[in-house]
């Protein structure tokens, strides 16, 4: 069966979808931001949790969560950071974002 370039790309997209790893790779992002980050991932992968599952269970949106975990925002409100720290138990405080430095 021939794919049309619509299928094609959908099936193409879905095949990485499946094959990604559950925590995103290395952040782009440094300083305060980059420890919050790795703290963040590392607390994810402890658990056995993905990010997405994450984001829905302590009502951040997934998409922004999945950004933040990969470097590609550059700062975390505070909402944010403290749905984090209620989530990760006090694993990864607000104070390890460096926001309201």
């Amino acid at each position: 069966m021939k794919l049309t370039r619509r299928r094609q790309a959908s099936h193409t997209r879905r095949r990485r979808e499946n094959s990604a790893p559950a925590v995103a790779p290395a952040p782009e992002a440094t300083g305060p931001l980059a420890r919050g980050i790795e703290a963040t991932r590392a607390w994810l992968t402890k658990h056995d949790t993905t990010p997405y599952r994450f984001a829905l269970d302590y009502d951040i949106d997934p998409t922004a969560f999945a950004k933040l975990l990969r470097g590609k925002r550059k700062r975390i409100s505070i909402e944010h950071g403290l749905k984090i720290q209620t989530g990760t138990m006090g694993a990864v405080p607000l104070a390890i974002w460096g926001v309201g430095e």
